[in-house]
């Protein structure tokens, strides 16, 4: 099976490098892509829709994030989709303790799961684990 390839959308520098750690331990051979804020993946992904090689297998998105919000990138997003080479799963990881977060997030399709910081390295697993058998 090849590497996976995971984009790690957050603002939270300490939480990257944190999250970075884990899944090189988790998933070795993985490559990550460490993006800042939703503006910036949603960038990458219009710059890089017809190559499926360089889009992830799955997204850790945070929802709070500067420029563009997590919500506001589904939105972008579902005008995007169709167009992309690559499908990908994508896992909402937020801070937020607002209870509509996640109502928003278990009625949105585009959506895997939805967990709170900080991911637990079991939660990490169950994330790559899903996404093996997905792709299978």
């Amino acid at each position: 099976m090849n590497p996976l390839k995971i984009a790690v959308v957050d603002d939270d520098q300490i939480y990257q490098f944190i999250i970075n750690r884990t899944l090189t331990k988790l998933q070795p051979g993985s490559k990550i892509l460490n993006f800042s804020n939703c503006a910036d993946f949603f960038n990458f992904l219009k710059r890089n829709l017809a190559d499926a090689s360089l889009l992830p297998d799955l997204v850790l998105l945070d929802l709070n994030t500067p420029f563009m919000n997590g919500w506001e990138f589904l939105e972008n997003y579902t005008a995007l989709k169709n167009s992309l080479q690559k499908e990908f799963e994508i896992y909402i990881v937020t801070s937020s303790v607002d209870p509509n977060d996640q109502l928003q997030a278990n009625e949105t399709p585009l959506l895997d799961g939805f967990f709170t910081k900080p991911l637990k390295p079991a939660e990490l697993l169950e994330i790559i684990k899903k996404n093996e058998l997905k792709n299978m």
